[in-house]
């Protein structure tokens, strides 16, 4: 999404060994909608796996979520010992209170980057959040909250490289933009 560092041409070798979808947006998007991007153009068969790129998980956990696939629809990271700044962890904790008070989710740590849905469950939902407010609108949907959710303990780890983008101001302004997107397709 809008990527400056090498990404682009690692996808893309990985690609041609691969079964790979590749996509791109030329400028930064924002979270929610490069997973929605994605998850359009997604197969619709099976699960997808929703995880940030910023090296606070590995990759071989997925098989701690796959071992749950067929008894439940999705199947949620938790943050085991989680690896953030006071403030990072502060506004988790926030929209994670936001998401269980006031729109009713279950899910204790709501914006955990490591989640697999199932694919014809997500393709479901239409998704307007436009920066990080993707976690809160899809648990906070109806055709979500009705599902069979696992959560599953993940191990998290430091940050070793980008810039962690959640505490800058212009990201925390767009996730009341969000909110209030959210708000209004929820209650009216």
């Amino acid at each position: 999404d809008g990527s400056t560092d090498n990404s682009k041409k690692i996808v893309k070798d990985i690609k041609i060994n691969n079964k790979l979808i590749y996509f791109e947006h030329e400028t930064n998007m924002g979270y929610s909608k490069t997973l929605s991007s994605g998850i359009k153009i997604a197969n619709d068969e099976g699960y997808i796996l929703v995880m940030d790129a910023d090296h606070q998980f590995k990759f071989e956990n997925v098989i701690d979520l796959l071992d749950h696939t067929g008894q439940y629809d999705i199947i949620a990271g938790q943050r085991l010992n989680r690896q953030d700044g006071l403030m990072r962890k502060s506004l988790g904790i926030f929209w994670s209170l936001i998401g269980r008070f006031i729109f009713k989710t279950s899910i204790k740590d709501l914006n955990c980057g490591f989640k697999l849905f199932r694919a014809d469950l997500i393709k479901k939902i239409k998704l307007d959040s436009i920066g990080p407010g993707f976690n809160l609108e899809v648990f906070s949907d109806p055709i979500i909250r009705d599902s069979r959710i696992k959560i599953v303990e993940i191990p998290h780890y430091p940050r070793r490289y980008g810039n962690q983008s959640g505490i800058r101001m212009k990201t925390v302004l767009c996730s009341f933009k969000d909110l209030r997107i959210i708000f209004n397709k929820r209650f009216f």
